[in-house]
């Protein structure tokens, strides 16, 4: 049996891993000294660095601050309900939203020189999505799937079908092809970057408007069978120091720690390796291979070391991709509930909780080019 990373293979174990050292910062985002400081060093830097954080600066107010703060906890970070409005007052003091008349007009907004946004001929089947270096390209794809690309939940997750609701019936409907440019001869353009520019790009063309609510919904609970979690902890417990550096995928080298890589096969199963990883990065892949939010209950601290091999459906994206990919036979092999239940002793039940959720408020046809 022949493994292939592929496209979505290299999105998605580079872009779990790929960010800057943790606890670095940007200069002049340094967060000064406190108790807040420190439970957010403890519960956040696992999985996310300081620049992610700071980059949110006047984005949020202290009641909006706390429900990021209270999403990440279900979500697995290490904060106890004493600790929530410690962090909260913390992220509001240093980085909260301040009143219009003393906001400034600083930070640049991201934009592309160039956009070409043309509806696509009805009857295609096979669309695509994503950036290539300083420009972004989609083709047959509706608004739905561009927010889905460009828009991201407060805790950086794209949102899932089930989680965007509201706006007229054709922003599912109808297609588009969408060429953009950054500045010539601009420095590479991160991926973050690449999903704000695209997001200004929709709110100016589209005039796409949008905000975040949290409402009940179905989720998946992650937690561990009866007879205990077969997840091993990786020997070397180490922090992981993460980079920028874009990670090229070789099938021939020991996988880097720090590193879950999704691979497939000829044949059309799914492998996921991780080489000590956290639990919010595992959460964070299975939750692109099921239709509804993921939610951490193990209680699994640590890095971990694993392997899981199922069966994908017959028509699915790669995580990290919106490649529409094309039925391949069905192969031999557990689903993947049954897959991580017998493999690593984990278990996908279904339960109601609070999720974060997409509202679009407002929607237009675009005026083509």
């Amino acid at each position: 049996m022949r493994w292939l990373g592929g496209v979505g293979a290299a999105l998605a174990g580079a872009a779990l891993i790929a960010s800057s050292p943790i606890g670095a910062v940007a200069p002049g985002d340094e967060l000064p000294d406190g108790e807040g400081r420190k439970i957010l060093m403890a519960s956040c830097t696992s999985c996310h660095d300081l620049s992610e954080v700071t980059k949110l600066r006047g984005f949020y107010t202290r009641a909006q601050w706390r429900d990021v703060v209270v999403t990440m906890k279900e979500y697995g970070a290490e904060v106890d309900e004493k600790q929530v409005d410690v962090l909260a007052d913390y992220l509001a003091q240093n980085l909260g939203k301040k009143p219009a008349s003393v906001q400034t007009q600083t930070s640049e907004k991201l934009s592309f020189e160039v956009a070409s946004i043309k509806a696509h001929p009805a009857g295609e089947v096979a669309y695509s999505i994503g950036p290539s270096g300083n420009r972004f390209t989609a083709t047959n794809v509706p608004l739905r799937l561009l927010v889905q690309f460009a828009v991201r939940s407060v805790i950086n997750r794209m949102y899932l079908d089930t989680q965007i609701i509201g706006g007229p019936q054709w922003i599912n409907v109808d297609r588009f092809d969408v060429q953009a440019k950054a500045e010539a001869g601009a420095r590479t353009v991160s991926v973050d970057q690449m999903f704000r520019m695209t997001q200004a790009l929709l709110e100016d063309r589209f005039q796409l408007k949008t905000h975040r609510e949290t409402r009940d919904a179905p989720v998946y609970a992650l937690v561990q069978v009866k007879t205990g979690s077969k997840m091993t902890l990786s020997p070397d417990q180490t922090p992981i120091a993460r980079s920028n550096e874009r990670v090229i995928f070789d099938p021939k080298a020991p996988q880097r720690r720090g590193s879950l890589i999704p691979l497939r096969s000829s044949e059309g199963s799914i492998r996921l390796s991780g080489v000590a990883v956290p639990m919010p990065i595992v959460v964070n892949t299975l939750q692109g291979y099921v239709d509804r939010p993921v939610i951490d209950f193990t209680d699994l601290k640590g890095l971990f070391d694993f392997r899981v091999e199922f069966v994908r459906p017959a028509l699915i994206a790669e995580p990290g991709s919106s490649q529409q990919t094309a039925p391949l036979p069905d192969p031999a092999g557990p689903q993947l509930f049954t897959a991580i239940q017998e493999q690593l002793g984990l278990k996908l039940e279904p339960r109601t909780a609070p999720v974060e959720v997409l509202v679009v408020d407002h929607a237009e046809h675009p005026t083509e080019d």
